[in-house]
C-alpha cells in the first residue's frame, strides 16, 4: 500500500459512508500514513464507524414506534449488514473488511448479532439491547482495536 492509498483509507475511516470523493488536503496526513500501525488504526475506525452507523438504523422506529429495519419478532435484520455480501458495497467496505468484519462479529464477547444458519439469516439481539442506547455501548465496550484488526486480518491472510 503507497502513502496515496494509505491516505485514501484513513479519509473513508473519517467520513460517513454516504460520503465519497477526493477532499482538499489529504496529503497532509500521507507521513502519518506510512505506518502500519497507523493503517491498523484506520481499519479498526473504518469498521467501528460502520458498525455504528448499521447499529443506528437498526434501532430507527415507524410513527407508531415500531422497528423499520428490524423484525419485531425476531429481531431478523431486514436491510443488508456491512459484512454480508449483498451489503458491504453500499456500506464503503471492500471484499477483504467485509470479510474481517464478519469474523470480527462472529467473535464478540456481546453477542449483539448473531447468525441464524437454518433461516441464513443475521439477527440483532433486541431482548439483550433493547435500545440503540445500550447496542451502541455493547459496541464500544467490545470495540475493534487496531490489535483486534491486525489479529483479524492476520487470521484472514492465512485463509487466503
Amino acid at each position: 500500500m503507497n502513502a496515496s492509498e494509505a491516505v485514501r483509507l484513513i479519509d473513508r475511516a473519517t467520513l460517513p459512508s454516504a460520503v465519497q470523493g477526493r477532499q482538499a488536503g489529504r496529503m497532509r496526513t500521507a507521513a502519518g500514513a506510512l505506518s502500519r500501525r497507523t493503517l491498523f488504526a484506520a481499519k479498526a475506525a473504518l469498521l467501528m464507524r460502520r458498525l455504528h452507523e448499521f447499529t443506528a438504523l437498526l434501532y430507527e422506529r415507524d410513527a407508531a414506534g415500531e422497528p423499520v429495519n428490524v423484525d419485531a419478532l425476531d429481531g431478523r435484520i431486514l436491510i443488508p449488514a456491512p459484512w454480508g455480501r449483498a451489503g458491504y458495497a453500499q456500506w464503503g467496505l471492500v471484499p477483504s473488511e467485509r470479510d474481517i468484519l464478519r469474523s470480527i462479529v462472529r467473535g464478540r464477547r456481546d453477542r449483539l448479532f448473531w447468525y441464524d444458519a437454518l433461516s441464513r439469516a443475521w439477527h440483532v439481539n433486541v431482548d439483550r439491547y433493547p435500545t440503540a442506547a445500550a447496542a451502541h455501548e455493547a459496541i464500544e465496550r467490545d470495540a475493534i482495536t487496531p490489535e483486534a484488526w491486525h489479529a483479524a486480518y492476520a487470521a484472514w491472510r492465512r485463509r487466503q
